[in-house]
């Protein structure tokens, strides 16, 4: 039993001497206004099980006792003994309080800015109480001072946790990023080119220095959109570096450069909405991944069940396809409540750059928010027509979404007919889908134009829609490809499920019928 004893009181003290010596290299390379120990401390008590922390105190108070004892005289004996161990026992409590708080990965991102931010600024306000307290270097103790520094710890923390996040759920990021290495290289490329306009412009022109730090967002946003949440980590993690570029190296405790301040806070706003947003934008591409195996389950079952009764069939198709679209009705919800936060953040970014007398500048990132969030409302749309339940099947067809699609390879013409207002929701949707399948499997004889002719009826009981899709084809296809086989199989999979018939005189001549009972009163 001692010897156990011994060994494990051994672990602890090898574990806490390189828990020191890592604390120390970090702070070798650390600046007050991009702070690595912060996010040192802040990874290992969120992430180790908390019987290892007394390893993390030891170390943490052996660094500072080896910063802070030679000190001593220009400053306290009481502070530079006494700060070490009491910094990091009122710091452990806001990390307890996460520890105990979130269990699962989208609860971290979820809460990751708000987390990040919370340390931040309690990890400063006891620095600073302690230093005043202790008669440590009081004259640090200032507004800006706290500020500079709470900037310094959220960025120092996330530079740690965020390459934690990527490397523990790289699997995951890898079956979802396959081929989209060449996004990252252009995000690479583009900050490097922001990095290098605002370091080598005039250093008198502040606004000229100030703006490319800003717009450092851009490929954050991009990477967000292509990689969901792991994209808006990696961006984050490649601004930071960069930013860290940019700081001036005075070694003087206190000093910070107003512009990359201003910079660091307006960007530490907008990258932490990226990073709630890009976890929606993760959940959307699970859900609409699920959606997508639905609809071949669907096809599948189609052609596996030809030997049984058709209205069986039917019904199991229909319940598919309901399946699949509620799915993805929820995705598009979930993505408007990330437009809702990420015009949050953005919000809270343009005040920033207000504050600071930039109207111009916040001006232009307005602008760009503005751009960026019809982005996701267009990608939104495009999941789901939500305007479809409010104002109909035609208004969908009509609408910005739906054109926007299709208007970069083709001009769409729409001739409608019949009172919309007789389709069930179910079947709206049923009928925009497979007018959007018809049109997919039209597109190996790259179309120049589209024709859409639809008329919606009621009679002896039953409703439904008779539509005619045209296109004018410009060349000739040697033979279908997967993808155009594909939409053609799912679009006779929802005639059929619908009661509906199909005719197909030409590949870019389709006409279909698609009906349902009408409710009684």
């Amino acid at each position: 039993m001692g010897d156990q004893t011994w060994q494990r009181w051994g672990h602890i003290l090898v574990l806490s001497a390189a828990y020191c010596a890592a604390f120390l290299l970090l702070w070798r390379f650390s600046l007050d206004q991009w702070y690595l120990p912060a996010g040192l401390r802040a990874a290992c008590l969120l992430l180790l099980p908390i019987r290892y922390w007394p390893l993390v105190f030891i170390g943490e108070a052996s660094a500072l006792l080896y910063m802070r004892v030679p000190k001593a005289e220009q400053y306290s004996v009481q502070w530079a003994y006494l700060s070490p161990f009491l910094y990091i026992s009122a710091y452990s409590v806001i990390p307890f309080y996460f520890k105990k708080k979130f269990d699962t990965l989208p609860d971290l991102i979820h809460k990751f800015p708000q987390m990040t931010l919370a340390l931040a600024i309690w990890g400063c306000t006891c620095a600073m109480v302690i230093n005043y307290v202790l008669m440590g270097p009081r004259q640090t103790v200032t507004a800006l001072n706290f500020l500079s520094f709470t900037v310094g710890n959220y960025h120092g923390i996330i530079m740690v946790l965020l390459p934690w996040l990527l490397w523990s759920h790289r699997e995951q990021w890898k079956a979802k990023a396959a081929g989209g290495a060449n996004s990252v290289v252009v995000a690479i490329l583009l900050i490097v080119i922001l990095y290098m306009t605002a370091t080598l412009g005039p250093a008198q022109e502040s606004a000229i220095q100030l703006m490319p730090l800003i717009f450092m967002i851009l490929p954050v946003f991009y990477l967000t959109v292509v990689h969901g949440w792991h994209g808006a980590a990696l961006g984050m993690i490649f601004v930071n570096v960069a930013i860290a570029f940019a700081l001036p190296r005075t070694n003087i405790v206190g000093e910070s450069d107003g512009i990359i301040l201003t910079a660091q806070v307006a960007l530490a706003a907008t990258t932490g909405g990226l990073l709630v947003v890009g976890s929606y934008i993760s959940t959307l591409f699970d859900k609409t991944s699920a959606a997508l195996f639905s609809e071949m389950q669907a096809i599948q079952a189609l052609r596996e069940r030809e030997e049984a009764g058709p209205e069986q069939s039917k019904g199991l198709l229909r319940t598919l396809f309901r399946s699949n679209d509620l799915r993805l009705r929820e995705s598009a919800l979930v993505m408007g409540s990330s437009c809702i936060d990420m015009n949050s953040y953005r919000h809270d970014a343009v005040n920033i750059l207000k504050d600071d007398g930039q109207y111009e500048r916040a001006m232009e990132a307005l602008a760009v928010g503005v751009q960026a969030a019809k982005s996701l409302d267009m990608q939104r749309d495009s999941l789901y027509p939500l305007e479809i339940e409010t104002h109909g099947l035609y208004a969908a067809l009509m609408g910005p979404a739906f054109h926007d699609v299709w208007r970069k390879c083709a001009r769409v013409h729409q001739y409608f007919r019949g009172e919309q207002n007789y389709l069930s929701d179910t079947l709206r949707i049923a009928v925009y889908r497979a007018i959007s399948r018809a049109m997919e499997s039209m597109q190996d004889y790259a179309p120049k134009e589209y024709d859409i002719r639809a008329r919606v009826w009621r009679r002896s009981g039953r409703s439904g829609a008779t539509v005619l899709v045209i296109c004018s084809a410009t060349r000739e296809p040697e033979a279908l490809s997967q993808d155009a086989r594909d939409a053609l199989d799912e679009l006779h999979a929802r005639v059929f499920a619908y009661d509906g018939t199909l005719k197909q005189r030409h590949p870019c001549h389709i006409r279909f019928m698609m009906t349902e009972a009408t409710p009684s009163k």
